[in-house]
């Protein structure tokens, strides 16, 4: 399928974009034309992500940040309170009777689960920070494998519209006709196959790109468990 065989005049030579001249003058086929890639894509990542197909790098470093920042806000805080607590549990003479001495007992318990909870919330703001620089960076890798994609797919493009394709098939008056229709053709489908293989070489490494992601993620996930 894809290569017309006319009949060819008598005297003449038929180019049917096969590759190499056959026994009646024929071009014979290495292999068949180079194909575009598939380039349907989702419609949740085609605004994002149109020549790549995907979305590389899923997330929202700006919320990630944002709460990263709320996290140690909020541990802060704690820190600040358990200070305070221990600081009038230094003191002396503040209360007398039954209210004080019920207050020292359970002075001792309080400053230790605001100090756990200090440390659970400075960890989980920490690893938030973390994955809000590491997804920062895979996105920007993602936007140059997107800009590199868009850049190969118009080189794709073209190459599918060059009218060389369309010698496949003629008929030449002579050999020197049929030689010079063979090499546009050569040339033409030597870039069409190129350009479909660089293609598929950046969807490849962005396809690393969305594992590596996925591994951070369940980094992320089992360090935020640890801060429990």
């Amino acid at each position: 399928p894809g290569h017309c065989r006319p009949v060819p005049e008598p005297g003449h030579r038929r180019c049917d974009g096969r590759g190499k001249p056959g026994a009646t003058g024929s071009l014979v086929a290495d292999q068949p034309r180079p194909r575009c890639g598939d380039t349907a894509v989702s419609t949740a990542t085609m605004r994002a992500y149109p020549a790549l197909g995907f979305d590389p790098a899923p997330g929202a470093t700006d919320r990630v940040g944002a709460l990263a920042v709320d996290l140690e806000s909020v541990a802060t805080e704690l820190g600040g309170a358990r200070h305070a607590l221990m600081s009038i549990g230094r003191s002396s003479g503040i209360w007398q009777g039954d209210a004080a001495e019920a207050f020292r007992n359970k002075l001792d318990e309080l400053p230790d689960y605001l100090d756990k909870a200090n440390r659970s919330l400075g960890d989980a703001a920490r690893t938030f920070d973390q994955w809000s620089a590491d997804l920062t960076s895979m996105q920007a890798t993602a936007a140059r494998y997107e800009a590199e994609a868009a850049q190969t797919l118009q080189r794709l493009h073209a190459a599918e519209a060059d009218p060389a394709l369309a010698l496949a098939g003629q008929t030449f008056p002579d050999d020197a006709s049929l030689a010079r229709a063979k090499a546009r053709y050569d040339a033409a489908a030597a870039e069409l196959d190129l350009a479909s293989k660089e293609l598929d070489a950046i969807r490849e490494l962005a396809q690393r790109l969305l594992s590596q992601h996925g591994n951070l993620v369940t980094e992320a996930a089992a360090a935020l468990r640890r801060a429990k």
